[in-house]
């Protein structure tokens, strides 16, 4: 590890803006698109808002963590590099697949929210149900897409990180140009008699929705991770991760907001 470490060297092709769309897209997925309504159901319009405030500050705090350890060790891999230095090799490899698991279970909602994006285009979900999960029935079609999506970006991050950051500014630009346009139609467009119930349930309503924000606003390790391909200073990381987690709250609010008074 230590001789792989000291010889093994990444190309720096990462610019400032190529490492906050990466850590922006990270947070943001696509999930939203499928859990706005439970948001907004359970906590309210404002509610919702609320809670992605209160977790997106204490989620900052943690921001501020991986800033300082990204500065002094700007190495791939992030938590493992870091537990790997401060704990050994048992507690980095604990670390990593925690990690893993993490994002593997982030992966299903993104699967769900493609699938629904996609449906809402040409309907894939009602036609030839395989089996059915929780009470919910598994079709074909909505399997297939996943599927190709899961390996397509597969081939897309084997390809290496600069096809993969080229990708995803697109991929970023074009999600806030369509949420730009949503929330400007939504705003001219809407009633804001649609907001209410602003809360539901008070303060037991905003707490019901703190692990999924939580959860929603996971991803700015990805910053880390790929703080050695970045051709930047050192001290621009923690910037850049807080905006990345800055820019996903506002995210957040707009969306939210839009769906409620359209």
């Amino acid at each position: 590890m230590r001789e792989t470490e000291n010889n093994t060297k990444l190309q720096k092709s990462l610019r400032k803006r190529d490492l906050l769309a990466l850590g922006f897209g990270a947070i943001i997925g696509w999930g939203w698109l499928s859990m706005g309504k439970v948001w907004i159901t359970s906590a309210g319009s404002v509610g919702a808002c609320v809670a992605f405030a209160v977790v997106g500050v204490m989620m900052c705090f943690i921001g501020l963590a991986f800033c300082e350890l990204t500065a002094a060790m700007p190495k791939a891999g992030g938590v493992m590099n870091y537990t790997w230095r401060a704990f050994g090799p048992r507690m980095s490899f604990f670390a990593a697949w925690m990690m893993c698991l993490g994002y593997t279970a982030m992966t299903a909602w993104e699967g769900l929210a493609t699938v629904a994006a996609v449906d809402f285009l040409f309907p894939v979900e009602g036609n030839m149900i395989l089996y059915s999960v929780a009470g919910y029935d598994v079709s074909f079609g909505s399997l297939a897409v996943a599927l190709i999506v899961a390996v397509f970006m597969f081939f897309i991050t084997l390809r290496g990180m600069n096809t993969l950051s080229k990708f995803n500014n697109i991929s970023v630009i074009i999600m806030v140009v369509i949420v730009i346009v949503f929330a400007i139609a939504a705003f001219v467009k809407g009633d804001t008699s649609n907001l209410e119930p602003k809360f539901t349930d008070g303060f037991s309503g905003v707490v019901s929705i703190c692990l999924m924000c939580a959860l929603f606003l996971g991803g700015f390790d990805t910053i880390p991770q790929a703080a050695e391909e970045a051709n930047i200073p050192r001290k621009s990381i923690g910037s850049i991760l807080l905006g990345a987690l800055g820019l996903a709250i506002a995210w957040y609010f707009v969306t939210i907001l839009a769906t409620s008074m359209s």
